[in-house]
C-alpha cells in the first residue's frame, strides 16, 4: 500500500488567542482591585480650608484656643455636643465636628434639622444632599425627631448663609433666624 502523508489538523483555539484572553482578564482584575480605591469615600473627611470671616480675619486658623475649647487639640474635631453648644462662637466656628449618637430635635427637613443637648440648647444641621424627586425624604437619610444620629461636618458662621446647593426646602431656607453658626454636615447617619 502507498503511504499517504496525513497532516495533523490543529484543533482548538490558537495560543495567541489564549494569551490575549489572559491579558484582558488580568487587566480587568487589576482595574477592579485598584480602581475601587478611587471610588471609595474616605472614612475621615479632609478638614476644609480656612475661610474668610465677616470680621475680615481667617476663621478656622487658631479657632478653639479660647475658653470652652475642652475637646482635644486647638484645631481638633469637636466630639462632644455639650462643648459645641456651650463654647463661644470663635472657639467652634471653622472647626470640624464628629458627633456620635446625638438626638435629633425638631426636624423641619431631613436636609436641615436641629440637634438638642441635655440643657435644651440646640444646633442647626445642614446636610448636603441631592433631593429625591417626588418623595417626602429629601435625600438618602430620613431623619425624624427623636432619632439618634452620627454627624461629620464643619461649623460655619450663619452670617455666610447656607451652603450653595443645600436641599433645604420650606421655612428653613436659607437658615433659621437667630442662629450664630450651624453644622455644615458632609455625612449624617442614623446611630445604631
Amino acid at each position: 500500500m502507498a503511504e499517504i502523508p496525513i497532516e495533523k489538523k490543529r484543533s482548538g483555539i490558537p495560543a495567541w488567542l489564549w494569551l490575549l484572553l489572559a491579558v484582558v482578564v488580568a487587566g480587568i482584575l487589576l482595574w477592579l482591585l485598584l480602581g475601587r480605591e478611587d471610588n471609595r469615600l474616605p472614612e475621615t473627611p479632609v478638614a476644609s480650608a480656612p475661610y474668610a470671616s465677616a470680621a475680615g480675619g481667617v476663621a478656622g486658623a487658631g479657632a478653639g484656643t479660647g475658653a470652652g475649647a475642652e475637646t482635644g487639640a486647638a484645631n481638633g474635631p469637636i466630639t462632644d455636643l455639650a462643648t459645641l453648644l456651650t463654647a463661644p462662637d470663635e472657639a467652634v466656628v471653622g472647626r470640624e465636628v464628629r458627633l456620635s449618637n446625638v438626638p435629633a430635635g425638631e426636624v423641619p427637613a431631613d436636609a436641615g434639622f436641629w440637634i438638642t443637648g441635655e440643657n435644651g440648647a440646640r444646633e442647626y444641621v445642614v446636610l448636603h444632599e441631592v433631593r429625591t424627586p417626588n418623595t417626602p425624604i429629601e435625600g438618602r437619610v430620613d431623619v425624624d425627631q427623636g432619632d439618634r444620629v452620627d454627624i461629620v461636618g464643619t461649623v460655619r458662621p450663619a452670617s455666610a448663609g447656607a451652603p450653595e446647593g443645600a436641599a433645604i426646602p420650606g421655612p428653613t431656607a436659607p437658615l433659621p433666624d437667630g442662629i450664630n453658626h450651624y453644622i455644615d454636615a458632609t455625612r449624617v447617619t442614623k446611630a445604631s
